[in-house]
């Protein structure tokens, strides 16, 4: 009776849990964000993706060894090898005499009037042609600058404009540049331009335009001359710096201007996705021609998100047919998806090439994007592209945030499709081929990465899942190797794919792998039964140069085949490269079993420190002599090589007279100590020189809290100095103090004091922010003593919802049209690894506002970093604003600014 009574019990209490388990299960599932792809719901038709090889950094590319080229080319252009680029961006020759040989103008078409020139631009023919050669369909063509015989200012470069009665002579000029291409080099060109960035003036090849008068030369000259001419070529504008059709309304504007242009083209400097709804009315193509991290490089996963991020909204918000990034292969920082060193002819890959390549590479020209839940869940933005003739697609999955989403992609109206294959870019994934994906009912559903990009395509339309090259520093799974002889493969019960090495003859290849500048450790997950070498070899797994190596020489160790973690020295090797791995038994029966290989880049080894006390020993304002003695203090964590050391002292000339350096001796003798006095190529009223003391290798090492005394005479033979003028100078008898109007060095770094500046407040020092003001809405400066560049305080700014928030000062008072100043600043970031940090000018003139970018440097949060140039005041008319302010990292992206330095240029310094 009692069991009786129990089973009664039991069976409602059991019903009742598998009905919340149901409802569970159920409210889990309807939880599940859910993307729906409508494959009858077409938006805009691509066009392609690309970027450029102007300036000679085709030629860079051209001059590398042949196999790096190779690959370069492939991982470019090849949609099997790489990421499929199908556009090539040229400059229009100009024949300017500007820059070097490494990033310089091209020849003109047209050096003079009435005379043709078809040789000079060899080596974007070069590039043109191999990139057709990989699958690139279109080439298009952009004139920064006319010849200078047709400007204003005879110039390619400072602007200046095409002059009125040349209006013509430029419409011919573009029109035998298409058809000599054509004649001459059998290259088709898709579409010209005749501006770049026509609204601001740069010390290379430029020229200003209104929109007024790009109106006026499409439609009385362009438009005619290429109709007569029969030359069938699309034509492009305005192409301005930021991203924005108002320079094309006046041309949209006019109907018969309107019809002489294809497509209206911008730039993305400002990294803003705005639409164009007058070009989408007039059916006008919409193209992104540029856009890149001006002078600084950026490798991270993060710099990958922010350009698929952009690029995902010029799709979607835009619906631009065509993006291109600024270079494909370049010297300078940060604008390029592949970073060139000339030097050792080595390169860099970073992750926006392989996140912008999870579009280029599965999106192919004339696909059409379809419509889409683009934004299903919070921080997953989706696009989705159908070829129109057949049953290919792709979905591009961006997951921006921290942790990984599980999203249910629903395929409305798809072709039958049984599978989709995922390809992932990642922290430690560069467009890998991942496992497909069952589709059933049109349905799948893919768990999406932290911070990742993934492009999902039908099983049917696989593509290759190693491109030409592969980068040494992301891991790699023993399994993944390009060849192998005498391996065993294994399963371990966690999932791993492992390789068994057992055989002195066995070896694993890895092939066509970038080390860069080099390697400092390898790591790898093994396993040893039995004692044997394991080696890295180069080039070859017999004669190969050794790489690494890991002897097991002690039987008890060798007895136990667990796991672990070994960390290998590695030789110094460069560039690409094929490695082997081997293992030599010397036991009978011993393996090597292998899970995993990971490169580790050289340690950055801690920064030295110093800080510098002063005492002027003439008090004197008016003498022929600074005579001064200085302490120098070890206040850091390591020791100092003191021959990476300076310390300046500045001060004014006043005098035409020669002056001479002197050592009056202290801790260390004359023969290692060395004194020069520097005339500033850029200065202020309380500085135009400065004496720089360095020291010789052998003057040693200052070991961390040890100091050195160093007594030093400036004298001149005529005339006296006016120390009251002199930024250095330390007028009150106190002895031996901390003085931070002496700067300190270490490895030519800033470390100490703060160097002259034409800025109020220019180090925060006074501990508030005098002279600064918010440049940005809701942004939010303080000044903090939580860290500081040099001395105590700095500038914080938080509370930033765009890039261009920061902190600003006025420069109206400062600085003089015509004249180029020198603006440095220090940046380091609170709460990410890196970003952009940049130093910016906003005028205001009768043309209206404009914002240059004076220098641009990846920055990070570990330390400071210099960002500096030169900027030349040129104004249109009246002056209404002239402010300087920081900008760069991305919303949300707190930094601190400190040592902020403006001085003018002077010319024909000399040093004495």
């Amino acid at each position: 009776m009692k069991l009786r009574m129990m089973k009664k019990t039991c069976f409602p209490v059991l019903m009742f849990f598998l009905f919340m388990i149901l409802i569970l299960a159920g409210s889990s599932w309807a939880a599940l964000p859910t993307c729906t792809v409508d494959w009858q719901d077409e938006k805009q038709e691509i066009e392609g993706f690309g970027g450029s090889g102007a300036f000679h950094q085709a030629a860079n590319l051209w001059s590398y060894p042949e196999r790096d080229r190779e690959l370069i080319l492939d991982l470019l252009f090849s949609q099997e090898k790489g990421i499929g680029l199908s556009i090539v961006r040229n400059i229009i020759g100009d024949g300017g005499d500007w820059g070097e040989e490494i990033d310089g103008p091209t020849p003109s078409i047209q050096p003079v009037e009435g005379v043709w020139n078809w040789s000079g631009d060899e080596d974007q023919i070069w590039l043109m042609r191999e990139a057709a050669r990989r699958g690139c369909t279109r080439f298009v063509s952009t004139a920064w600058s006319p010849p200078a015989w047709m400007k204003t200012n005879n110039s390619v470069i400072q602007g200046g404009e095409l002059r009125p009665d040349k209006y013509q002579a430029f419409a011919e000029y573009l029109a035998h540049y298409v058809r000599g291409y054509q004649e001459h080099h059998q290259i088709e060109i898709y579409a010209i331009s005749p501006a770049n960035e026509p609204d601001l003036t740069t010390d290379y090849s430029s020229c200003r335009w209104t929109g007024l008068q790009l109106r006026d030369f499409i439609k009385n000259h362009l438009t005619p001359t290429l109709k007569r001419e029969g030359i069938n070529v699309k034509v492009m504008i305005p192409e301005t710096m930021n991203f924005t059709e108002s320079y094309a309304l006046a041309t949209l504007d006019d109907p018969e201007a309107c019809k002489g242009v294809d497509i209206i083209a911008a730039h993305a400097y400002d990294f803003m996705a705005l639409p164009f709804p007058v070009a989408k009315s007039h059916q006008k193509a919409i193209w992104q021609t540029e856009v890149s991290n001006i002078g600084y490089n950026d490798g991270s996963i993060d710099d990958g998100l922010k350009y698929a991020k952009l690029l995902h909204d010029h799709l979607t918000i835009t619906e631009v047919n065509a993006w291109l990034f600024w270079w494909l292969a370049a010297y300078k920082p940060g604008e390029a998806l592949i970073h060139l060193d000339p030097a050792f002819q080595t390169f860099t890959t970073f992750k926006r090439l392989y996140t912008i390549g999870n579009y280029s590479r599965f999106v192919r020209p004339g696909d059409v994007r379809l419509g889409t839940d683009s934004n299903p869940a919070p921080n997953i933005f989706v696009t989705a592209f159908k070829d129109k003739e057949s049953d290919r697609f792709a979905l591009v999955a961006i997951n921006n945030g921290e942790r990984e989403r599980t999203v249910q992609f629903v395929l409305k109206g798809f072709p039958a499709t049984k599978g989709v294959i995922p390809y992932r870019t990642s922290e430690t994934e560069d467009l890998t081929k991942l496992t497909p994906l069952p589709v059933a009912n049109g349905v799948f559903t893919a768990a999406l990465k932290a911070k990742s990009v993934t492009t999902f395509i039908p099983d049917t339309h696989e593509l290759p899942g190693v491109l030409s090259i592969r980068e040494i520093f992301s891991p790699i799974a023993a399994g993944t190797f390009s060849d192998q002889a005498g391996i065993k493969l294994e399963t371990t019960p966690a999932g791993e794919n492992i390789i068994v090495l057992n055989d002195p003859k066995a070896y694993v290849a890895y092939q066509n792998f970038n080390f860069g500048l080099g390697t400092a450790t390898c790591e790898l997950k093994v396993a040893f039964t039995g004692r044997g070498k394991l080696e890295l070899k180069l080039h070859s797994p017999d004669l190969g140069l050794p790489l690494a190596r890991y002897s097991v020489l002690d039987e008890a160790t060798a007895s136990q085949s667990a796991w672990q973690i070994i960390s290998l020295p590695t030789e110094q090797v460069r560039g690409v490269n094929d490695f082997y791995l081997v293992f030599t038994p010397w036991d009978e029966g011993a393996a090597c079993r292998v899970a995993w290989l990971e490169f580790k880049a050289p340690a950055k080894l801690p920064s030295g420190q110093i800080k510098v006390q002063m005492e002027n020993e003439l008090e004197n304002l008016n003498t022929n002599q600074i005579k001064t003695r200085f302490t120098i203090v070890n206040n850091g964590r390591v020791p100092v090589n003191l021959a990476t050391v300076q310390v300046r002292y500045y001060y004014t000339r006043d005098t035409a007279g020669p002056q001479e350096f002197s050592y009056t001796g202290g801790s260390l003798p004359a023969a290692v100590v060395k004194g020069r006095l520097v005339p500033m190529p850029a200065i202020t009223p309380d500085a135009d020189y400065y004496l720089e003391i360095g020291f010789t290798e052998e003057a040693g090492s200052l070991e961390p809290e040890a100091q050195i005394e160093l007594g030093v005479v400036i004298s001149c033979q005529d005339g006296v100095y006016r120390q009251e003028n002199d930024y250095s100078f330390q007028p009150n008898p106190e002895g031996m103090v901390d003085w931070p109007a002496v700067t300190g060095y270490v490895n030519e770094r800033l470390c100490w004091g703060g160097e002259p500046s034409l800025l109020v407040n220019p180090g925060f020092e006074t501990g508030t922010l005098e002279g600064w003001f918010n440049f940005g809405g809701p942004s939010k400066i303080t000044v903090t003593a939580e860290t500081a560049h040099t001395g105590t305080y700095c500038a914080l700014i938080t509370n930033r919802t765009d890039s261009w928030q920061g902190i600003a000062q006025d420069l109206s008072a400062i600085m003089k049209p015509g004249r180029t100043y020198e603006i440095n600043a220090w940046i380091k970031l609170k709460n990410k690894m890196h970003d952009a940090g940049r130093v910016s000018i906003k005028r205001t003139d009768d043309r209206g506002d404009n914002y240059t970018w004076v220098g641009s440097e990846t920055v990070n949060d570990e330390e400071w970093t210099l960002v500096s140039g030169q900027y030349e005041l040129q104004v249109d008319g009246i002056l209404k604003t002239l402010e300087l302010y920081t900008e760069g990292p991305g919303s949300g992206v707190e930094y601190y600014v400190d040592n902020v330095v403006i001085r003018e240029v002077r010319a024909n310094a000399e040093d004495e």
